[in-house]
């Protein structure tokens, strides 16, 4: 699981959208 937070989080932080946005998605996920 903290793998994939991880993961999601280095893909926001590369994308435009916020890491906030990822944080949420990745944690109901």
């Amino acid at each position: 699981m903290n793998i994939n937070v991880k993961r999601q989080k280095s893909t926001g932080l590369k994308k435009p959208a916020p890491p906030q946005a990822a944080s949420v998605n990745g944690s109901p996920c």
